[in-house]
């Protein structure tokens, strides 16, 4: 309400044009049933690779076998990984076997 005190009649109107078109295009109601959703993403093959990659270089952060392995244990728990349960697994398997 500060802001629309501070402004003269026409820049009012203007600001409450741009704030009703951002109102009227903005779609909340489905990015907030997006993000309560617990259903998977869609995935592409892309996205598989991409996932593999990510896991390659967080390990290759840890620098050592100790923190290799801890991370190994925990990926599951961490952002994308968590989101792609049994593709992770496979990520973890196949970094394990390639040892």
């Amino acid at each position: 309400m500060a802001l629309f005190g501070s402004l003269d009649d026409d820049q009012r109107q203007l600001l409450r044009s741009v704030l009703d078109t951002i109102e009227l295009t903005y779609p909340a109601d489905s990015l907030y049933a997006d993000m309560a959703s617990d259903r998977p993403r869609a995935v592409e093959e892309q996205d598989l690779s991409a996932l593999g990659e990510l896991a390659l270089q967080v390990l290759d952060a840890a620098k050592n076998l100790h923190g290799r392995s801890t991370l190994l244990g925990i990926l599951h728990t961490i952002e994308p990984f968590s989101s792609y349960p049994d593709l992770t697994t496979a990520i973890v398997k196949e970094i394990e076997d390639a040892k």
